[in-house]
């Protein structure tokens, strides 16, 4: 989901917020407005609405795992699932799954400690908070086996998997949809044509239309 720095009409903006302030925030922002922020530490950012090519991503993604994954017990959740990162950040992931028992802060509304996937779908006001500290502290949770970003200009997606014995993050590129992507966290297989549906078949249809010169 696209975000952007806390802007709030009518009401004092802040520079940093700690912890307590953040959390005080969005609480009665989602009580209240309806809206989420994330944190960083130090800064707040407010979730704002996503394009349609953003949107389509991220619920094929959460679809394709649904589908697959909810015999096996697991769960998948979307934007509304707030994640608690280590050293106090917080985050809305476009998708999350994990096969255990989620475990919960008490804090309103809880947070989510133990994910196994995160995948972010990123967008203009998103990518680079995607690729540095979200990125940074993704990789120290230590239930999490892999963070993808997928990028909407092209069917391109960025996997970090986490590898065995020694914990490592091995980091794969893909890209075009004739690409199968192997989720080794849940040992699936999956095609980039199922994760980029939709997305770009207006743009194919719009460039068959254009006459030859």
């Amino acid at each position: 989901m696209s975000s952007e720095v806390l802007q709030r009409e009518g009401k004092e903006e802040k520079e940093t917020y700690t912890r307590e302030e953040y959390l005080a925030l969005d609480l009665d922002a989602g009580e209240g407005e309806g809206v989420k922020y994330e944190y960083d530490g130090t800064h707040v950012y407010m979730m704002a609405g996503a394009s349609v090519e953003h949107n389509q991503v991220a619920i094929n993604a959460s679809t394709f795992f649904n589908t697959r994954l909810i015999e096996r017990g697991c769960r998948v959740m979307q934007s509304d699932m707030r994640v608690r990162l280590p050293g106090g950040r917080y985050t809305y992931p476009d998708v999350v799954a994990l096969c255990t028992a989620p475990e919960l802060t008490d804090e309103r509304p809880p947070s989510l400690l133990n994910p196994e996937l995160i995948a972010e779908v990123a967008s203009d006001s998103t990518a680079e908070r995607d690729r540095t500290w979200k990125l940074d502290r993704y990789l120290q949770i230590e239930s999490l086996r892999e963070y993808w970003i997928l990028e909407t200009e092209a069917p391109r997606l960025q996997q970090y998997v986490r590898a065995e014995p020694r914990g490592e993050w091995v980091v794969r590129t893909l890209s075009g949809e004739e690409a199968t992507l192997r989720c080794e966290a849940f040992a699936l297989d999956v095609p980039l044509a199922t994760l980029y549906r939709l997305v770009f078949e207006q743009d194919a249809a719009e460039a068959e239309e254009q006459p030859e010169a």
